[in-house]
């Protein structure tokens, strides 16, 4: 099962400072956050994947956490906020270099072949996608990279979550929310309506 980070977090982040609120809701993907207190609560019960790995049961705090694109500014943050909760975290870039804490396996992948997606989910219990490639080159280049992710992951019988953006939706007047249709007009929200 793939989770989207959905249009909830665009809009309940700009007001928060850092980058704790972006990360606490990936990880709460199955539950809903409270936004007056940001308490956690489990939505699915047991069998959900904020039941089984997220909300703090044996095998989610005992499983494996990899973070692909562990370089970037959302994949960065999300390495240091699963080490907060301590989480077992294996930090995935291409050159195996990200700034992380001591705790945290590094290992050097290039995800956009299946073999190196495969290696980089091995052992997973959850696999979080924050992987893009260049901005000019998403049409192209992010379905395949995103495939062979999704590959990795279910090889590895994993949990997928995609850190996704609002491109999807389009132009819209008013609020967006989870229930908008994919509307893009350019091609990259196409490319991420396609994705989801």
């Amino acid at each position: 099962a793939t989770v989207l980070i959905s249009s909830t977090v665009a809009r309940r982040t700009r007001s928060r400072r850092g980058d704790r609120a972006v990360v606490s809701v990936m990880l709460t993907a199955y539950g809903r956050v409270n936004t007056v207190n940001n308490s956690e609560t489990c939505v699915g019960g047991a069998e959900s994947m904020a039941g089984n790995h997220e909300m703090g049961t044996t095998a989610g705090a005992a499983g494996l956490h990899v973070v692909v694109g562990a370089t970037g500014a959302t994949g960065g943050a999300l390495v240091r906020e699963l080490v907060r909760r301590g989480r077992r975290v294996r930090a995935v870039s291409r050159g195996g270099d990200a700034t992380v804490p001591a705790e945290v396996e590094r290992l050097a992948a290039d995800v956009a072949t299946t073999e190196g997606a495969k290696a980089a989910a091995a052992g997973a219990a959850v696999v979080y996608h924050c992987a893009q490639p260049p901005y000019t080159n998403w049409p192209a280049a992010f379905p395949p990279l995103t495939e062979t992710i999704a590959e990795g992951a279910a090889a590895a019988g994993a949990k997928l979550v995609l850190a996704d953006n609002l491109y999807l939706y389009g132009p819209h007047d008013g609020a967006l929310t989870e229930d908008l249709p994919a509307a893009a007009t350019g091609p990259k929200g196409r490319t991420r309506a396609e994705m989801a």
